[in-house]
């Protein structure tokens, strides 16, 4: 009888473990449209631009895409807009008193390296995506998905009921749930 309690803890440790959400999965879907921008280097002063230009183009994408109710719709969407996302680039580079710095803006399929995030493995692969390069490209590099609005979750426009809502459960959980009722 010892015996079984000690199994019956151990499933309950295990459900407890399993059923933890914070660190839920998130899995970029094969039809997705990704965003990265690359700074130029690992100073600080090229990783504080790169952010800059990320907060800056942020808020215009979720403007852009906010209606957006398909791929087929947000690729549309950003290639007919590129040359106004091309413009806050610029102007953000010029508002830091860098406008004759380098930088390129590209929709198309790029090289995005191995990645694994939140417990799953990114391929290295060719990826359909939005890509900011500034100056040489040699710095590190933020990176999310455009669409679905896996990167805007929380942005204004994405969470008041325009975007599917995503919630992340645990069989084990709701195993237990039931158990316990």
């Amino acid at each position: 009888m010892k015996k079984f309690g000690y199994i019956i803890l151990a499933l309950i440790a295990l459900f407890i473990i399993l059923s933890d959400n914070s660190k839920a999965d998130v899995v970029i879907p094969n039809e997705s449209i990704r965003f990265r921008v690359i700074a130029n280097s690992n100073l600080p002063v090229d990783q504080m631009i790169k952010g800059k230009v990320k907060n800056q183009l942020e808020e215009t994408i979720v403007n852009i895409l906010e209606n957006a109710k398909n791929l087929d719709e947000a690729r549309t969407l950003l290639k007919n807009n590129l040359s106004l996302l091309d413009n806050v680039v610029k102007q953000t580079l010029i508002s830091l008193d860098l406008e004759s710095d380098d930088y390129s803006i590209d929709y198309g399929y790029h090289l995005f390296p191995e990645k694994t995030y939140q417990n799953h493995q990114y391929q290295e692969g060719y990826y359909e995506s939005l890509v900011v390069t500034l100056g040489e490209g040699k710095g590190n590099n933020w990176w999310c998905v455009l669409f679905p609005p896996l990167c805007f979750m929380d942005k204004e426009g994405f969470d008041e009921g325009k975007s599917e809502k995503i919630e992340y459960t645990s069989f084990f959980k709701k195993l237990w749930d039931n158990i316990t009722k």
